[in-house]
């Protein structure tokens, strides 16, 4: 569901943030920057779907690195959900135990964006897949930032970046699918969602989303204090 004020009620938060959205959005941005807003006053960890851990980088070569027209969109879904089962259950769930913050660059809704909207695939056999593989471990909030992914593209065009992604190299209807995919996940799926405007400013974007922050932060430590 989408939210639309900072204000919103979390039930039970944990401490598990998500950012999502289209390539070149901006996610890597607003996630260093809430990094360093929290690094004076919360334990936190930063890390990204695939390779959030020395396992899932393994994966994350082979789904970056390979064409897709050499790849099944079902055998991807597959790759994404074994990374991610490995990622909740050594590195996730250990961090929000220990009682620090999880942010992660992308979580389970990318799937159901590239998988199921970019690929075509089913949609409810790709979220059945991502149940099995989270085991009840979902994100308190889900920060979706919205681009059009022709900008998205061209922000990730400059020839001096090393990194390599397949996915960056589909046609832009693909990209256009996934747009809408986020968005609609956004409206239908139970967790909150904040949608903002990535075609502005990286610190207004920042400024934006910080209300929500605070707000979410107060939330996980009043839960904290009841358990």
């Amino acid at each position: 569901m989408i939210i639309e004020s900072p204000d919103y009620q979390f039930n039970s938060p944990v401490g598990f943030l998500a950012l999502e959205g289209v390539n070149g959005a901006g996610k890597s941005t607003l996630l260093s920057k809430l990094s360093s807003y929290l690094s004076n006053t919360y334990e936190h960890i930063l890390t990204r779907e695939p390779g959030g851990t020395a396992f899932g980088e393994h994966i994350r070569k082979v789904l970056l690195e390979t064409a897709g027209s050499e790849r099944l969109p079902l055998s991807e879904v597959f790759l994404f959900a074994a990374d991610r089962s490995h990622h909740v259950a050594t590195k996730i769930r250990p961090a929000l135990d220990q009682g620090k913050l999880v942010l992660t660059d992308r979580f389970l809704y990318s799937t159901v964006a590239f998988q199921g909207y970019g690929r075509g695939l089913d949609l409810d056999q790709v979220k059945l897949i991502n149940d099995i593989a989270v085991q009840g471990c979902y994100p308190d909030i889900i920060i979706l930032l919205d681009l059009d992914p022709e900008e998205g593209l061209r922000r990730n065009s400059n020839p001096t970046k090393n990194v390599v992604d397949s996915f960056e190299a589909e046609d832009i209807e693909f990209h256009r699918r996934l747009r809408h995919g986020f968005l609609e996940i956004a409206e239908n799926y139970n967790e909150p969602f904040f949608v903002i405007d990535a075609a502005q400013p990286a610190d207004e974007i920042f400024n934006q989303v910080l209300p929500l922050i605070n707000h979410w932060l107060e939330c996980v430590q009043t839960a904290n204090r009841t358990q």
